[in-house]
């Protein structure tokens, strides 16, 4: 069985900036993805189809998310 009582000597905010930090390398992640990856599938090139931009968007609410709760 898995022992997380560890997590009690975690100060708080300590614990929000390795979520933050976690959010923000999936986010640098999502940037190394290519295009040809991006635009698989679709069938024009349009700016709204391009996933960097959705993830920005998501990343940039789940940041503001745990920042302030």
């Amino acid at each position: 069985m898995l022992n997380f009582n560890w997590f009690n000597n975690i100060n708080l905010i300590v614990a929000k900036l390795i979520i933050l930090a976690v959010f923000i390398l999936q986010f640098v992640f999502a940037l190394l993805f290519s295009k040809k990856y991006i635009y698989a599938g679709a069938t024009d090139k349009s700016k709204w189809r391009n996933l960097k931009y959705w993830i920005f968007l998501l990343t940039l609410i789940m940041i503001t998310i745990y920042a302030v709760f």
